[in-house]
């Protein structure tokens, strides 16, 4: 089969809605601003061997206006073909869709969206094509595609943190010196437990370091990744809501730059909940990025959302 899809600021739909339903042939809708997500999805699925043909339509340099869009759009012939609208502007993804529905042909076939709560590629209800069934997504991503898809370059270093061995041993012996107990190291070594326990096919890390060539650029305290649905925990050695907030905020920028679309963050207080003002950080977060905030006494309820979030 063959795909046209749309491609907005974040590659990640894209890449799965190419991996899933796996075209012969892919034709990108893409704009000025645009254009570089294409070619880091292009680029990754050459990296795998990826067998598709792939074009894209010339840029579109306007993404806004609509009636430049469907100017821009009545210059090309539409594709039998199925639809993934997988990104892009309002404006971008309605006047793809008629130019798309122009095709007689292509009452036939399915416009898909990528869900990105329930893992799975919708058909769009209401669209002129024969029923088609929900698809769960599949990835087999790793990391560091997940990672080089969302920012080039950037690779995962050795441990920053001197005491990261320290948190090593902490959790395989399952024994925190009483000392450490309530320091952020400490915390780490919990949240990596309750990690390990409520996701055990997950990839776990702590403390290590994000490089973009050699230069660091951003470090973590604990990232849970299966395929391509990462989580990235912040530990905070404070309870004031201020410093919370400012946890969860440089937590959801770290999600949102190294998983996109499917990445949760959440941040763990050494304090007991009941001593947070758990709602007013949440609404405080700048990020759309999906987050939460858990006392030391809710690891439990921790697990229970990192399964949740990385659909295990």
């Amino acid at each position: 089969m063959r795909l046209v899809a749309t491609v907005g600021n974040s590659p990640l739909p894209v890449w799965l809605a190419i991996r899933t339903l796996e075209p012969s042939h892919v034709t990108a809708v893409v704009s000025e601003e645009s254009v570089d997500r294409w070619r880091a999805v292009d680029d990754l699925l050459s990296s795998r061997g990826d067998p598709s043909e792939r074009s894209m339509l010339p840029c579109m340099a306007d993404a806004e206006d609509p009636a430049a869009i469907r100017r821009f759009l009545s210059d090309q012939s539409p594709p039998e073909a199925d639809l993934g609208i997988v990104g892009g502007t309002n404006a971008m993804v309605v006047q793809t869709f008629a130019w798309w529905s122009a095709n007689p042909a292509n009452a036939q076939r399915t416009a898909w969206y990528c869900d990105a709560v329930s893992g799975e590629l919708v058909p769009v209800v209401g669209a002129a094509q024969t029923p088609a069934r929900r698809v769960q997504m599949s990835s087999g991503m790793t990391f560091e595609e997940l990672c080089s898809l969302h920012e080039e370059g950037l690779t995962m270093g050795p441990g920053r943190l001197a005491r990261a061995r320290d948190v090593n041993r902490w959790v395989s012996s399952g024994a925190i010196p009483p000392g450490d107990a309530d320091t952020v190291h400490g915390l780490r070594a919990r949240v990596m437990t309750a990690c390990k326990a409520a996701a055990p096919t997950a990839r776990l890390e702590h403390s290590r370091q994000l490089l973009s060539g050699n230069q660091l650029t951003m470090d973590s305290d604990v990232l849970a990744q299966v395929e391509h649905r990462l989580v990235v925990i912040g530990c905070c050695d404070s309870g004031s809501i201020s410093d919370v907030t400012y946890c969860l905020a440089a937590t959801a920028e770290k999600a949102r730059r190294l998983g996109g679309d499917f990445a949760h963050a959440f941040v763990v207080s050494t304090q007991h909940a009941r001593a947070l003002h758990l709602e007013q950080a949440r609404w405080q977060l700048p990020w759309q990025t999906p987050a939460s905030v858990f006392g030391v006494d809710q690891l439990h309820m921790l697990g229970q959302a990192v399964t949740s979030a990385l659909g295990v």
